[in-house]
């Protein structure tokens, strides 16, 4: 695969250079894509991958609702704390020093 440089180049490319530079990025691009497909296709048909994937969802979206609930659960909490507390201040404005 082609080696990418952060550096610009020093001297300007002619013309047939650049475009031939870029061919080499193309190749290199393509030979990725070609490996990322082939990885792809790798993991959708490994059958044990599926299923822990499919497990890993299902646990995060238990827990989304899990930590949904909690949220709930303590605005419910600060709301009471509030009214215990007659914080009746909402409107005010801080008193200046």
């Amino acid at each position: 695969m082609a080696e990418f440089s952060e550096e610009a180049p020093k001297e300007k490319l002619s013309q047939a250079e650049a475009i031939a530079k870029l061919k080499e990025i193309q190749v290199g691009f393509r030979a990725l894509v070609y490996s990322l497909h082939e990885n792809i296709s790798a993991l959708d048909d490994d059958p044990d991958f599926q299923e822990r994937f499919q497990s890993m969802q299902d646990d995060a979206e238990q827990k989304a609702k899990s930590l949904e609930s909690e949220v709930r659960r303590l605005r419910s909490d600060v709301k009471t704390f509030k009214d215990l507390l007659g914080d009746d201040d909402k409107d005010e404005k801080p008193a200046e020093p």
